[in-house]
């Protein structure tokens, strides 16, 4: 008799917690943006088999699209690349 009432709690609250679950619909959207960018590289190291070189980006983002969601962004990116014999990481 206990042991019948324990499942019986267990199925309530696992299906109450399914039948609550929020379910997202989601859609698909299309952006549409212009980005203008500048970047400035720093040769670190430089030898006929290892170089190094920090990229220093800035740019800023203008919307297109009608919702001007993307407008104003502004981005900032600092890379670093290794090459060692022709081959980049």
């Amino acid at each position: 008799m206990y042991n019948r009432r324990i499942w019986i709690a267990v199925t309530v609250v696992t299906f109450g917690n399914f039948m609550f679950m929020p379910v997202a619909q989601a859609q698909r959207q299309e952006f549409e943006a212009i980005s203008c960018n500048v970047a400035t590289e720093n040769m670190v190291h430089s030898s006929s088999d290892v170089s190094f070189s920090a990229f220093d980006q800035k740019g800023i983002t203008q919307s297109t699209h009608a919702s001007k969601l993307f407008d104003n962004w502004t981005r900032h990116s600092v890379f670093v690349f290794k090459k060692i014999s022709d081959e980049m990481k």
